[in-house]
């Protein structure tokens, strides 16, 4: 910093003695003035900031010379002059005056002239019709003639030096040769305290920020480290500065590595990425790295800056997030997404002639295992009946939780005789499988749907078909294995599916399907924010609940008939209760409808709801199977003022690229990561690794499933906005006129 002022100083010196060399000849310079000079040096070199300088400046030249006032009038972008420092028994005149250095009427005086001009400007005061504007002023001030010199460095004016006079006489040419050489003084001590401020700013700026910084020479030799270096490495800069960053290797780079990235400098590019480096301590951490070339004016490299952030907890969030992208978080099978992927190379291998097989497996009467145990009890067995399936599977063939009770096998190289022999062997080891839990004392099985895989099979009626021939197996008793295409004489018989199919249609046709409400808490204030609407059957008094009849309603194409049902209420609600905010699920069959989302949008045009009280809930595994639908969807009715929520997010974990792309408002995170979020520290870092991406996007969170204090108490300590589940009350509904209800809480 010192070595930049004593430059600016003595060149100013040698620019004075240069301009006043013809001067010197004549006479001898005045000893005030070197005096000075020396101080202004003197206050440059001890860094004294521009304001101060420039009223030391006038003030001297005021007590020194005796002018009636002084003035440093700085040059500003828009044409206006800023007037920096004054001094004088005149100052008065000063205030409250607009000067200008363009060529308009407040530019006409001598500083505008000298600064427009770039020449020395004299003025007599009283006949100058420049002055006119400020001519009165300066009378009853006592002033009588000016001279302003334009204060010019490195061929840029930068302003104008101003002195006034109360005698007659004026300046004499004596008095404009001194103040003439003397300016460049001043122009270059206004540079120099410039470069002063911005080298203390910058230096204030390399100290305090948050990223480790290091500046090596261009042979590599480390010059400069911040204090976040030190707290990043454990090396202070006594240790460091001398030596090169090869004090920071791990080990864990080859030397191809390091000459690439060298190389990329010294061709003057930058270079970014990321490195494994060691502490201090011998710690090896993960840092990501941004490396530029500094170069001088001549265009040669100088100089490199590195700036450096610590990125390994990053890494391991990420590592965890690739995981359980492609893993089921109970039971740590792989899940939905790497089933997708894992079948699309089968089918790709089948069409080169490998024979393949999928089965679609259904846990028997899983419903009655959660509701006589609970559902901790049923999601440990549930891993349990993964873990026995495993046992009985060839290398190369794949595991996956479908969702709910469901598994998938994929079976590679096998016949379609063999691939039956797998199937019955998985049966029968779970039917002799023994859950160890005292609480669960009842017989297991599972049913079996199979599909073989062949040159002409697509993903999307491989599944259908594994489907059917499952559901064919639970409606021929059970604990057994079904085969697609099916045997002669079973065909599509499904009786007690039909029956559910015309009970739907016709609750549908009769409107007995009902709606309940279920909170959702803004965590905060423990106050409901708005509700999500949850359908029911009402069937002779009864109520069915959706696990009823819901799987048969998606298999059988009736969603979309439920879903514009559900919409159709929820907004006849709305407009009795337009206070509320009512959230409605869409299932994956409504979003290919286009003609239901034609008809949504026409309603909630006619409806006259505000904005933002209708609001939609899609699942995380329907947006990512289809995506370019969902995100469709989303932007149509968020034009309407809708407001979208991406439901069950984490069980199949979806790509982040997915959920940046997808304009959702909310992220509701699945119930099977908040159940023991205040006792399973794994499950509470991943919660709060969803809710810092979430918050990074822009969009809030709410926790599904929450069931008691503890778990609230946990989420408002992560940040968690919003919680919906049993620990604020039951769904509930109180109907009124067969078709109107009231949101009532049943407490627990």
């Amino acid at each position: 910093m010192s070595r930049i002022c004593v430059t600016v100083v003595v060149g100013a010196r040698a620019f004075i003695s240069d301009h006043v060399a013809v001067v010197q000849k004549s006479r001898r310079p005045r000893t005030a003035f070197e005096k000075f000079t020396l101080q202004i040096e003197r206050r440059i070199l001890q860094g004294e900031s521009l304001e101060p300088l420039l009223q030391f400046i006038t003030d001297e030249l005021v007590e020194q010379c005796g002018y009636s006032l002084a003035q440093i009038s700085l040059k500003e972008h828009d044409g206006a002059v800023a007037l920096r420092a004054v001094a004088g028994r005149a100052a008065s005149f000063v205030q409250n005056i607009h000067v200008r250095w363009d060529d308009t009427s407040g530019g006409g005086g001598p500083t505008g002239r000298a600064i427009r001009t770039g020449k020395p400007q004299t003025s007599d005061i009283l006949f100058d019709p420049g002055f006119i504007p400020w001519r009165d002023r300066a009378v009853e001030c006592g002033l009588r003639c000016a001279l302003a010199l334009p204060l010019i460095a490195y061929d840029q004016i930068l302003g104008a030096l101003t002195v006034f006079t109360s005698e007659d006489a004026g300046f004499s040419l004596e008095d404009e040769l001194e103040l003439a050489g003397f300016v460049d003084q001043v122009a270059l001590s206004i540079v120099g305290a410039r470069d002063q401020r911005k080298i203390r700013l910058q230096t204030a700026a390399l100290e305090a920020t948050a990223n480790a910084i290091l500046i090596t020479s261009a042979d590599g030799v480390i010059e400069f480290v911040n204090p976040a270096f030190t707290t990043l490495t454990g090396w202070s800069a006594e240790e460091v500065i001398g030596q090169t960053p090869r004090i920071l290797r791990s080990g864990n780079h080859s030397r191809a590595f390091y000459r690439q990235m060298w190389d990329t400098l010294k061709a003057g590019l930058v270079w970014r990425g990321e490195m494994y480096n060691r502490r201090r301590t011998g710690e090896i951490y993960i840092e990501e790295q941004t490396i530029t070339p500094v170069r001088d004016e001549r265009g040669v490299i100088t100089h490199y800056v590195a700036i450096k952030q610590d990125i390994s907890e990053r890494k391991r969030q990420e590592e965890k997030i690739r995981y359980l992208a492609l893993h089921d978080q109970l039971t740590n099978l792989p899940n939905r997404r790497a089933l997708d992927s894992m079948l699309e190379r089968v089918l790709y291998s089948a069409r080169n002639g490998e024979q393949a097989a999928i089965l679609m497996i259904d846990v028997d009467d899983f419903k009655l295992i959660n509701d006589s145990a609970g559902h901790p009890i049923g999601d440990r067995f549930l891993a349990d009946i993964g873990g026995a399936l495993l046992k009985d599977l060839r290398p190369g063939d794949l595991l996956a939780r479908f969702g709910g009770d469901e598994f998938v096998v994929l079976l590679r190289n096998v016949a379609p005789n063999d691939a039956v022999v797998i199937a019955e062997r998985l049966r029968r080891r779970v039917e002799n499988f023994a859950f160890d839990d005292e609480d669960l004392s009842m017989p297991v099985s599972i049913s079996i749907g199979l599909a073989p895989i062949d040159a002409s099979s697509d993903a999307k009626t491989l599944i259908a078909n594994a489907d059917s021939a499952l559901y064919a197996a639970k409606h021929r008793g059970k604990n057994r294995t079904i085969a697609y295409p099916f045997a002669p004489g079973l065909g599509m018989q499904l009786a007690d599916a039909g029956h559910w199919i015309a009970r739907i249609r016709s609750a549908l046709r009769e409107n007995r399907m009902m709606l309940y409400f279920q909170p959702v808490i803004r965590l905060g204030s423990g106050e409901p924010e708005h509700f999500e609407a949850l359908i029911r059957l009402h069937e002779n008094g009864v109520i069915i609940n959706p696990d009823e009849f819901l799987p048969v309603a998606e298999r059988y194409g009736l969603m979309a008939q439920i879903d514009r049902w559900v919409f159709d209420d929820v907004l006849r609600t709305l407009r009795d209760r337009p206070f509320l905010r009512i959230f409605a699920n869409l299932s994956g069959a409504s979003l290919n409808d286009e003609e239901l989302l034609q008809y949504i949008e026409e309603q909630i045009r006619s409806s006259g709801i505000p904005p933002g009280q209708l609001a939609f809930e899609i699942t995380e595994s329907v947006a990512v199977n289809d995506f370019a639908t969902a995100r469709n969807w989303i932007h149509r009715l968020k034009e309407l003022g809708c407001v979208f929520a991406l439901d069950d997010f984490g069980i199949g974990f979806s790509s982040l690229g997915y959920l940046r792309a997808l304009a959702v408002d909310y992220i509701k995170i699945d119930r099977t990561f908040i159940r023991d979020v205040d006792t399973n520290p794994t499950n509470r870092a991943l919660v709060q690794a969803v809710n810092t991406v979430a918050h990074t996007l822009g969009k809030e969170v709410i926790a599904e499933g929450v069931e008691s204090e503890a778990h609230a108490a946990v989420l408002r300590e992560i940040g968690v906005e919003h919680g919906q589940g049993y620990h604020w009350g039951l769904p509930a509904v109180e109907i009124r006129d067969g078709c109107t209800y009231d949101v009532v809480f049943t407490q627990r």
